[in-house]
């Protein structure tokens, strides 16, 4: 038999005593801090920034002129086949050889005959063609198709135009030779073969429907045909001076009058000229006639160019035209201005009056932001309107009322936003230049708030 002893001891269980866990307690808060702050980051509108660096504007619209040379027209001397050896846009000296009458088809009779037709070309007929293609590459637009046919044309008059010189060349010693009629150069210039009835018009009869080109014809001149006596072979232009006549606004006019110079971007290759302008009025349009004295050759074979204009005057500092604002400011006389205070500092002495009628004079030195006509521009936050000011060393004083707006931008180098007035000098529709080393104002390399609705001043940048 077995005793039970009533003593023996019970097993408890006790729950164990809850002890405060710091490391839970720092990870929660690392936790609450950081959603926050994600909250806040896709909650809040954020500010973009924009460095300011010096630059200038090209004007956003773009232009198509109307081409004026001195171009002469040179007719045929006889009837027959026309034969060129010279290129288009070839520059010639006077009694260069130019085209020849062949009446009984020598020329092409010995290209003809050649077992290889390419034989009578060489390296430099094949470099000539090479940069033809090269500057097509660079002005190719699919808007205007049609030039790839216009680059056809003129490849093919430029290789055969090589073999009629080296044919001729192997010609010379023939008697064959002698049914053939050269035609020679009687001035220098460049070279081209096409006629369109503007040879002779200058810059001042141009008229503004003149400078609508879906009207426009031009006439090609080929080689190889058999034309009649007096008919256009050639053309011949020979001054390096030419004017470009565009239609303007009258805003853009005025500018361009005000200007007197201006540089010209050509669009089609990226070059770029500078010429005078002169503007008039035609059927109700304002023109602007655009004179250079250099660049002609590269251009010599179109009547009309598209470009687009840099002014002068629009170089400085380039900021967008959404970071722009506008704040109100109080005009102060600069004639209250003095120092005073722990510094230098210029400010101004500002009356105040106690709830007992007691009178005071303070020092206060604002931010100015802006000087002109006698003005200081100060911001009301700091001194606001219907403050009295006294003069210095002078019992004259004077109850501010006076304000003004000023257009700026806000700089964010500081990590908070501070205006800064700026000067236009011109703007599009996205970009303005600004006036550059002003008082006050903006420097090369700041920081400003892409847009300046996204903050207020003072505010700190997200």
């Amino acid at each position: 038999m077995t005793n039970t002893n009533s003593n023996d001891k019970k097993i408890r269980k006790f729950r164990p005593a809850l002890r405060f866990n710091i490391g839970f307690l720092i990870f929660a808060i690392i936790l609450i801090y950081m959603m926050y702050f994600i909250f806040r980051y896709f909650t809040t509108e954020h500010v973009s920034a924009y460095m300011v660096e010096m630059g200038s504007l090209v004007q956003d619209d773009s232009y198509t002129g109307l081409c004026v040379r001195e171009e002469t027209v040179v007719n045929s001397s006889s009837e027959g086949l026309v034969i060129y050896y010279a290129s288009a846009g070839e520059r010639v000296g006077a009694h260069t050889l130019v085209y020849s009458i062949d009446p009984e088809g020598v020329i092409n009779s010995i290209i003809d005959s050649a077992e290889e037709p390419s034989s009578y070309l060489n390296e430099d007929n094949y470099s000539e063609v090479e940069e033809i293609l090269t500057n097509f590459t660079y002005s190719y637009s699919d808007m205007d198709f049609s030039s790839v046919y216009d680059l056809k044309n003129r490849t093919n008059n430029t290789l055969r135009d090589a073999m009629n010189r080296n044919a001729l060349d192997a010609l010379s010693d023939s008697e064959d030779a002698s049914s053939l009629e050269l035609n020679y150069a009687e001035d220098a210039g460049i070279i081209e073969y096409y006629t369109d009835g503007y040879e002779t018009l200058k810059a001042d009869n141009v008229t503004a429907s003149m400078l609508d080109k879906s009207s426009y014809e031009s006439i090609a001149l080929e080689s190889n045909v058999t034309i009649p006596k007096g008919q256009a072979v050639y053309k011949l232009v020979t001054d390096e001076s030419w004017q470009v006549v565009i239609a303007v606004s009258d805003e853009m006019a005025t500018l361009l009058e005000e200007a007197g110079t201006v540089n010209v971007n050509f669009t089609d290759d990226h070059q770029t000229a500078y010429a005078t302008v002169e503007t008039r009025e035609s059927e109700g349009q304002m023109l602007a006639i655009l004179s250079f004295t250099n660049s002609m050759v590269r251009y010599a074979d179109s009547r009309y160019v598209n470009l687009k204009l840099i002014l002068d005057s629009s170089t400085g500092l380039k900021i967008p035209v959404s970071s722009i604002t506008n704040k109100e400011f109080v005009l102060v006389p600069e004639e209250y201005e003095t120092k005073g205070g722990d510094s230098d500092s210029v400010g101004f002495y500002v009356l105040t009056t106690s709830e007992d009628g007691e009178s005071s004079v303070s020092f206060v030195s604002p931010t100015i932001y802006y000087c002109a006509d006698g003005y200081d521009y100060i911001d009301p936050d700091e001194i606001p309107t219907g403050s009295v000011l006294q003069k210095a060393e002078s019992s004259e004083t004077l109850t501010l009322s006076e304000t003004a707006s000023l257009q700026g931008v806000y700089c964010i180098n500081k990590g908070y936003a501070v205006f800064k007035q700026i000067n236009i000098l011109y703007s599009n529709s996205e970009y303005a230049i600004v006036e550059a080393d002003m008082s006050y104002g903006l420097s090369q390399y700041d920081y400003i708030a892409l847009d300046s609705d996204t903050i207020s001043e003072g505010e700190l940048v997200n």
